[in-house]
């Protein structure tokens, strides 16, 4: 602005005047003001670096003093543009670490009259982390037929996500299994117990069962991880020997010689391991005749036998396995002693000197003869093998069906007794 100051003498009517220029200085009178009382902004925990939001303060001063920087205060993560006000992401962002920023915003006029406002920034968490198995491996032992393994197994899985929430949330199911044997085993899907069921070990390939378990976390995306489990499967003595017949029949002939094999009797076990599929032979029946090899099972001749004195035998043959307690079975042999004709004939003689008139009619009965055989069931045959006739004085001819005696003949019968036996 420019102006005349015009100086009067009145007295002499003398003046003088001088141009004057006033320039108006301004005053910062204004303090910059922010749209909002409070800021917020939520954002993922996988934003990348780079702007988030822009937040501007206007100065109603005018020129320098209108002019506004900006600053950012409470976590080096983020940073503002001093001259726009847009905020950027400068680091990378973790849920499950931080999940919320309370920022404060300044404004800075050109006369250094300052105003800050609050910003809050509200991290969302997402599914970053999959569950993980420590330790990756595991080992069981398990009885057959047995529903607990002899230590309980526990799978346990950890997810890094933020607890508690969804994302962090595992649980845990079985994918597979050896030997098709997956519905033999369950799990608990929240803390990782797993149970068996019934298992056959003679059903098994392999003593050992794999197992193939899987934690799951509750986030989109779903993220998994695997362990594996080694179950050690035991064999039990659950078998007992079975006779591959239930009784046994055998004959002999009563001559046998002592140590003579008789016949071989087999026994199976179906445990697959030793000792409780080893199976032992010994003879309930108490006898010296015969006796069995406890290995194999192969019967013995002991001692003669006399078809008699004992035709027939019954033997009880134990098979007992090697667990504890033992299993047992038994099956019989029964043996039938064959007779053989080792008995001689003996005569039983009554008159041994029998006195017979001349005039005997041929087939007249003379005498009986009676023998025994201690052979059974035996059918004597009797023959005169032998015909010796000693004459005192003169004689006749004989023929092959009369017998005529003038004088006194003596006859002397060799008898022979044949042993049929019948």
């Amino acid at each position: 602005m420019t102006f005349k100051i015009v100086a009067e003498d009145k007295a002499s009517s003398k003046a003088s005047e001088a141009n004057v220029t006033l320039e108006i200085l301004p005053v910062d009178e204004f303090l910059p003001q922010f749209s909002q009382q409070k800021y917020q902004v939520n954002v993922s925990e996988d934003k990348t670096v780079g702007n988030l939001i822009t937040i501007t303060a206007t100065d109603d001063d005018s020129g320098k003093d209108g002019e506004v920087t900006y600053a950012i205060f409470g976590d080096n993560s983020f940073t503002i543009d001093s001259k726009s006000g847009t905020i950027s992401v400068s680091k990378k962002l973790d849920y499950e670490k931080v999940t919320f920023y309370s920022l404060l915003v300044e404004a800075t006029d050109g006369g250094n009259r300052k105003a800050t406002v609050d910003l809050d920034v509200f991290v969302k968490g997402i599914n970053d982390n999959a569950p993980i198995f420590r330790p990756k491996f595991y080992t069981g032992l398990l009885k057959e037929g047995k529903t607990s393994f002899e230590y309980e197994i526990t799978v346990q899985a950890t997810d890094a996500d933020k607890e508690n929430s969804g994302n962090s949330q595992v649980k845990y199911s079985i994918v597979n299994a050896s030997q098709s044997l997956s519905n033999s085993f369950s799990i608990n899907a929240q803390n990782g117990i797993i149970t068996p069921s019934n298992i056959d070990y003679e059903s098994l390939t392999h003593n050992v069962i794999q197992l193939v378990v899987k934690a799951e976390d509750n986030g989109k995306p779903v993220k998994e991880d695997t362990a594996i489990v080694n179950i050690t499967v035991l064999d039990v003595n659950d078998n007992g020997p079975q006779f591959q017949e239930s009784f046994y029949n055998i004959s002999i002939k009563e001559d046998l010689t002592e140590d003579s094999w008789l016949l071989n009797i087999t026994a199976k076990d179906n445990d697959k391991t030793s000792p409780f599929n080893r199976v032992n032979f010994r003879l309930k029946t108490q006898t010296s005749v015969f006796r069995i090899n406890s290995e194999d099972g192969s019967i013995f001749l002991s001692s003669k036998l006399n078809h008699e004195d004992k035709s027939f035998y019954n033997l009880t043959v134990l098979a007992t396995d090697g667990g504890t307690p033992s299993k047992t079975a038994t099956t019989e042999v029964n043996v039938i002693v064959e007779d053989v004709n080792d008995e001689t004939p003996e005569l039983i003689l009554g008159k041994t000197n029998i006195e017979l008139y001349e005039n005997i009619t041929v087939n007249s009965y003379i005498t009986s003869i009676k023998a025994t055989d201690k052979d059974l069931n035996s059918k004597l045959i009797f023959n005169i093998s032998q015909e010796t006739i000693e004459i005192n004085g003169k004689g006749r001819e004989v023929n092959k069906n009369t017998i005529v005696v003038r004088h006194f003949w003596i006859f002397l019968l060799e008898i022979e007794l044949v042993f049929q036996n019948v």
